[in-house]
């Protein structure tokens, strides 16, 4: 990540409809064999992190530095979950891709130097230690952490989460870290002194709803998290849990992540932003309207979240960007050239799955009328045809071998359908 520049700059009111904006800014997969999605927009996002402090007053200053990864190939992972800033201010966790390959980057703030402490190809989900001093993400299946001094990070024992899925977690002052595993719900663990446990399923009878985005509270019991029901039945939102209880009460009705700040705000993305409540704390609700940070942030369509972080100092990170920047492109790939021929499919697009004829290509597609469907395209003429329409998130098809058959997940259950929706 290069050079950044620094301009703090005073707002004097703050509403919904009105950003607060700098007078300047200064300074600078899913993929198989010969598949590539090309996601023109989603390069865009190398050079907008931005930071915001929030302060103890109505409307934000804003502190905002572009910073850009020195690697020109690499780009902001929109998979590998929300940046991470330490909780002293001092150091940027974010996850960015090369190719097909993941990477954890760490960025000195101050000085601008920055290391990558881990790579693979389901690097995803980093957050730190309340000393700031030990970084924890997850690769595969695993959590690992990285402790200062250590030569290498360390696999959590017993901890495994789905692979390929988002993964988020939170860590407690008395070394508990809550994390969300579908389907159970959220887990709880102390790091090599103990196994995990269940801490709380909203849903224990249904699949497919997650529980995301665990973020502790100042008195390192209480926490926020976001339950996202796929099925639209109005569950969905902020809600606030403790490690002394398996009850959680609602905070907020979005669909979004959720940090506190120490000035008595909740920051959240809503409708393509990031805004800022007053939270009362004691009673666990907002109070007052919102008031909006920025107008630029990136937002995830599954499980929906914004790509932002706090930190306990009050500083804020976003990665600018739009619900455009979600849209990627499938093409045919030439192995040997690198040439690439757009098919002329765009939008939110995920794991293709080519026939064994090689006629069909199944895919799932996020349009916003569902959470994810499964759509073919015959290849010879173009047409696309839509196979499911379930409320629940339905994703990566498999084709059977006789290509007769495509499998798919439906939330957490498998199911099975004729390429022609019989």
């Amino acid at each position: 990540i290069g050079d950044v520049g620094l301009e703090l700059v005073e707002a004097s009111e703050g509403r919904d409809d009105e950003p607060a904006r700098p007078d300047a800014v200064n300074g600078r997969s899913r993929t198989g064999l010969a598949w590539a999605v090309a996601a023109g927009a989603l390069l865009a996002l190398v050079a907008t992190v931005t930071w915001v402090v929030l302060l103890q007053r109505e409307a934000p200053s804003r502190l905002v530095a572009d910073i850009v990864p020195q690697d020109p190939e690499a780009t902001v992972s929109a998979r590998g979950g929300p940046p991470a800033i330490s909780p002293d201010g001092m150091r940027l966790a974010i996850v960015v891709e090369r190719g097909s390959e993941m990477s954890l980057i760490v960025r000195d703030l101050s000085t601008g130097n920055e290391q990558s402490v881990a790579s693979g190809d389901e690097i995803r989900g980093p957050f730190w230690s309340p000393d700031a001093r030990s970084l924890a993400y997850f690769d595969g299946e695993r959590m690992l952490i990285l402790a200062p001094g250590a030569a290498r990070p360390e696999p959590v024992p017993g901890v495994t989460v789905p692979s390929r899925r988002l993964a988020s977690g939170s860590w407690a002052p008395d070394g508990t870290i809550v994390y969300g595993r579908m389907p159970e719900g959220l887990m709880r663990v102390r790091p090599f002194d103990g196994e995990p446990e269940l801490l709380l399923n909203p849903f224990p009878d249904r699949s497919g709803d997650r529980v995301e985005f665990p973020s502790f509270l100042p008195d390192g019991r209480r926490f926020l998290f976001l339950i996202f029901e796929s099925e639209g039945g109005g569950t969905t939102g902020v809600y606030m849990g403790s490690l002394d209880s398996n009850e959680f009460t609602p905070v907020l009705p979005v669909a979004s992540n959720a940090v506190y700040t120490p000035s008595g705000m909740l920051v959240f993305s809503r409708a393509g932003g990031l805004q800022a409540q007053r939270f009362d704390i004691a009673a666990g609700r907002v109070e007052g309207e919102p008031i909006r940070i920025a107008s630029d942030v990136r937002p995830v369509s599954w499980p929906p979240h914004a790509l932002f972080t706090v930190s306990e100092s009050g500083r804020i990170v976003y990665v600018r960007g739009s619900a455009a920047d979600a849209e990627s492109e499938f093409v045919w790939m030439d192995r040997a050239t690198g040439d690439m021929t757009p098919i002329g499919v765009q939008g939110s697009l995920w794991n293709p799955s080519l026939s064994p004829d090689g006629r069909f290509l199944a895919f799932d597609w996020t349009t916003g009328e569902t959470s994810g469907d499964i759509w073919i395209r015959d290849l010879e003429n173009g047409l696309d045809t839509r196979l499911t329409s379930d409320p629940k998130n339905e994703s990566n098809p498999v084709w059977t071998p006789d290509g007769r058959t495509v499998v798919f997940f439906r939330g957490d259950d498998i199911y099975r359908i004729s390429p022609d929706g019989v």
